[in-house]
């Protein structure tokens, strides 16, 4: 008989002792991930490295489902709330009312169900096949591919690169951010997500404000003179804050977004010169948003 446990709340300081983890949809390609939404809900957003509210902490408590499957409570990073049921999933800080999950044992290339411990043919699921950002997540008795979720820890590293150029991602060069011809082993091509930099800042749009850090500098992408020119790059400095290091992001189409100005939102990075043969010509420049190809930008994982 399934038996399970309530689940201690957890400060802040014992939760940053804990594993976090991305919770990302097969169908999805890998490119949007659980969040908690404005409204306390949960739901799908595209994948936004560091950001608190697509981290995860499992909290087991040695229950067991039906198939012996191990069970355990999602806890939000960003929320430090644990899901709870109902029509739609939501976060919210009573612990009793929390919901107990387990994995299928079977898998799709590492991509499992998240079944209710309770009832494991009751499991988690996007209220919108479409796979857009902002749909609700829900608990579902059907089958579908949206069904399938891979549990992983996430590195906050990334690659970005932009639908114009393809095979090359923004690195720096000579103190300039530029595309070059993607390379693994090119510690200027790796990026980090700041969000804790932003100090909860939000553009016009309600969305997060980041910084985007260089691993291989410690550079952060700054809005240098703004439309018409070039970024320029900027360390950071925590004693001081700089709002020209801020940027938000907008999905355009599956997988991909704009980066623009915080404070500013037409303007948006901007391949400049991407139609040249010569990688080094490839700029990153700030244009007013067109939407266009040299706007559409992806961030893809990089394992640490």
């Amino acid at each position: 008989m399934l038996t399970l446990q309530a689940i201690p709340s957890r400060d802040s300081k014992t939760m940053s002792n804990k594993s976090t983890f991305l919770i990302i949809n097969q169908q999805a390609d890998e490119n949007y991930c659980l969040v908690v939404r404005n409204d306390g809900k949960a739901g799908l957003a595209l994948y936004n490295p560091g950001d608190p509210y697509q981290r995860w902490i499992k909290e087991e408590n040695g229950s067991v489902d039906s198939q012996d499957q191990p069970a355990f409570a999602l806890r939000n990073v960003g929320t430090n709330e644990l899901i709870k049921g109902g029509d739609f999933l939501e976060i919210l800080p009573d612990e009793k009312e929390s919901l107990f999950w387990t994995e299928s044992k079977e898998s799709d290339k590492g991509f499992r169900k998240i079944r209710t411990a309770s009832n494991v043919a009751r499991h988690m699921t996007p209220t919108n096949f479409a796979m857009t950002e902002g749909h609700f997540v829900s608990i579902w008795g059907g089958a579908h591919p949206t069904t399938q979720w891979k549990i992983v820890e996430d590195s906050n590293l990334i690659t970005i690169s932009c639908k114009k150029r393809d095979g090359y991602n923004l690195s720096i060069r000579d103190g300039a951010v530029v595309l070059a011809p993607a390379d693994p082993n090119d510690k200027n091509q790796i990026w980090m997500i700041d969000f804790s930099y932003a100090k909860r800042a939000k553009d016009q749009d309600r969305r997060r404000a980041f910084a985007i850090v260089n691993k291989g500098t410690g550079q952060a992408i700054s809005h240098g003179l703004g439309i018409g020119y070039l970024v320029r790059l900027a360390k950071i400095n925590k004693m001081y804050f700089d709002a020209s290091l801020l940027w938000t992001d907008r999905q355009l189409e599956a997988g991909f977004r704009e980066i623009r100005m915080q404070s500013n939102t037409l303007a948006t990075f901007n391949a400049l010169y991407a139609d040249e043969k010569d990688s080094e010509q490839a700029l990153l420049a700030l244009q007013s948003r067109n939407e266009g190809v040299d706007q559409r930008w992806k961030f893809k994982r990089v394992d640490a």
